[in-house]
């Protein structure tokens, strides 16, 4: 097993979950599943002929060697002509730098920059990739939320109330992913108003998606609209989006010249230069003719106004019209306390239990709930019980059977993999864990080597449950997001090893509210009533007092939802079981239960069908419609429940 522990900073960052999905997509894809991939910021446009022309003609003339650091002069060219032309704007040479990708060039900059818990504001809803880019460089990040309300922008109050003395940057990215969100002049130059009372603070301008764009003023980005803040704002941008050239690579930026040359130096020490080939594509595409982005951005139009037209015609939910970009951000407060056709609650917009969810990917990402496998880890509090999940070696009791983890692998290597509890599980299984994230399998105690790399493996723990609790009781006050999880990380390194929390992405639950309860209830009781009416033909019914009973221990149990399946097994099914054992062996066949409950135990109550009787000569039949008896029943009424 590998001794590697990997750095700090790779232990406090997360996996891009865009590009994780991704890659789960495109294996799915190619296993042949029919996949709606929605989870990369992806054209789907071909790039242009005539910037593969391009491409191909660098080939023929040689151009496939290591280039400058900072880019090819033609690129170079291209880029500073770009700008002037579209903008306005006039860069030297030696203001310009050239990375893999505009993502290269953001966080070449923040290395360059940010240390010692330097602040850089964020305005939310934002890209997946910002936080963990100030993570990783040892910054903090500082979410500012900018709702629906405000058209999901930053305002100046807002950004003002954000900065401290230790705040370094401001990302401003625009059109935004994931809103489409833009700026208009007018709002730029208000924004540009608080920056100038602040000198010390750098801007980051995302502007990848600026020529995916709908209004109908003319596009600006804040240097322009603002050109005092020229010396303090890297402009960054690509040929990703407007150009349908993700795969190529090719980003740049626009900024003052210490800050190029610091990340031209870093460069240096990283990658060396940019590919050659796709340097020659992307200063074609930048410097000919645009008809393909005019055309693309028609379509991306024309999709635009229908999908927000059907989105808005759907009752609950709604959908600004985005100013640019390809996203759409809709808004489905209208649903929340709906229940949907299975009769779960919807109890907010960015979670459920975390059974539920694990059973969902099952679904969604495998065909159905038979692909899941769960494996109470509580199971293995013992140091001595961890062998078990890995099976016995040859000479010793148990081999050939299996272990508990890598057997249930074996079996179902396509499927989601629910470990309930981990944090209950001996320290020593996390162990385990760190070959099957390193290499994608685990050797099992019959020396096999068992793959997992096609299982998607959740894991759930109660840690840090109380200060969850707590903090959601205030909505207002509430963290999200990046913010949360640093609030919860000390508490998960009680129980979780740094290298190992550095291999997962940690999702917090909000405790369940009673509607949600109430529905996870209706569920529960759902599946018993379908039994005893296919077997007795009986109605079973819940009385309000039994459901308030099940909801309250649930909310006050650590086992939250879990609870509700554990009273209704221990305290309330001996009951019903007992009754209706009962109820056969006297010949009874009752029509309808309701199930009460006195603060204490649970209780019957019972209306028995009327017994049916013949004619005899000289009488005649009685109505069918004999008037049921009503009574308490025996059962719960003599036998007493453990209070839970």
């Amino acid at each position: 097993m590998s001794t590697f522990v990997p750095a700090s900073r790779v232990s406090r960052i997360k996996v891009s979950p865009s590009t994780a999905a991704a890659a789960r997509a495109r294996e799915l894809k190619a296993a042949g599943r029919d996949i709606v991939d929605m989870t990369v910021g992806e054209p789907d446009f071909d790039t242009p002929d005539h910037v593969k022309a391009a491409a191909h003609a660098a080939i023929d003339r040689g151009e496939t060697k290591y280039t400058a650091v900072n880019g090819t002069p033609s690129l170079r060219k291209a880029i500073i002509g770009n700008f002037e032309r579209r903008l306005g704007l006039r860069y030297a040479d030696n203001e310009i730098c050239v990375g893999g990708g505009a993502k290269q060039i953001l966080f070449l900059a923040l290395m360059a920059s940010v240390e010692n818990d330097a602040e850089v504001i964020i305005p939310a809803p934002y890209w997946v990739s910002y936080p963990d880019m100030v993570i990783a460089n040892e910054g903090k990040p500082v979410i500012v939320q900018c709702p629906q309300e405000q058209g999901f922008k930053l305002t100046p109050d807002a950004l003002e109330a954000a900065i401290t003395p230790k705040t370094m940057w401001l990302i401003l990215n625009a059109p935004s992913n994931p809103t489409g969100a833009a700026y208009s002049r007018d709002e730029l130059r208000e924004i540009g108003k608080v920056l100038l009372r602040h000198p010390e603070i750098m801007i980051l301008s995302d502007d990848i998606y600026d020529q995916v764009w709908f209004k109908d003023e003319p596009m600006t980005t804040l240097v322009a609209a603002v050109p005092e803040l020229k010396e303090r704002v890297l402009l960054t941008n690509g040929v990703s989006k407007s150009y349908a050239m993700t795969g190529w690579r090719i980003g740049y930026g626009a900024g003052p010249a210490p800050l190029i040359a610091a990340i031209n130096k870093l460069q240096s020490q990283m990658s060396s230069c940019p590919s050659s080939v796709s340097q020659a594509a992307a200063a074609h595409a930048l410097a000919s003719d645009q008809g393909f982005v005019t055309d693309s951005v028609k379509v991306y139009r024309e999709r635009r106004d229908y999908a927000c037209r059907r989105l808005n015609a759907v009752p609950g939910l709604s959908c600004l019209v985005p100013d640019g970009a390809f996203y759409l951000f809709p808004n489905c407060a209208g649903v929340i306390g709906r229940r949907t056709p299975e009769g779960k609650v919807i109890e907010t917009d960015f979670g459920t239990g975390k059974t539920e969810t694990a059973l969902s990917l099952a679904d969604m990402l495998y065909g159905g709930s038979r692909y899941l496998t769960t494996i109470n880890m509580s199971e293995f509090k013992e140091e001595h019980k961890i062998s078990m999940l890995l099976g016995s070696p040859p000479g010793y009791v148990g081999y050939g059977e299996g272990g508990v983890l890598t057997e249930a692998v074996r079996r179902r290597p396509y499927g989601v993999l629910l470990l309930d509890e981990i944090d209950k599980a001996h320290p020593g299984v996390q162990e385990i864990f760190y070959q099957v994230f390193d290499k994608g399998t685990l050797r099992d105690g019959e020396g096999r080597d068992i793959d997992f790399k096609n299982t998607t493996i959740v894991m759930t723990a109660n840690t840090g449950s109380e200060m969850i609790a707590a903090l959601s009781a205030d909505p207002d006050t509430m963290p999200e997001g990046e913010a949360l999880e640093a609030l919860l990380l000390p508490e998960l390194q009680k129980h979780f090893k740094p290298a190992f929390l550095g291999r997962t992405m940690v999702m917090p639950f909000m405790p369940l509210g009673p509607e949600t309860l109430s529905g996870i209830v209706d569920i529960q009781i759902g599946r018993i009533r379908e039994r005893v009416g296919v077997t007795y033909g009986t109605a079973l019914s819940l009385s309000p007092e039994a459901r308030d009973a099940l909801i309250s221990r649930a909310r006050t149990s650590e086992m939250g939802a879990r609870a509700i399946e554990v009273m209704i097994a221990r305290d309330l099914l001996p009951v019903l079981s007992t009754f209706f054992l009962d109820a056969v062996a006297a010949g009874k066949k009752m029509t309808g239960i309701t199930i009460g409950y006195d603060g204490q135990r649970f209780g019957l109550d019972a209306e028995e069908a009327a017994p049916q009787k013949f004619d005899t000569p000289g009488e005649s039949r009685l109505s069918d419609e004999v008037a049921p008896s009503r009574k308490r029943t025996r059962g719960a009424g003599r036998r007493k429940a453990t209070t839970p």
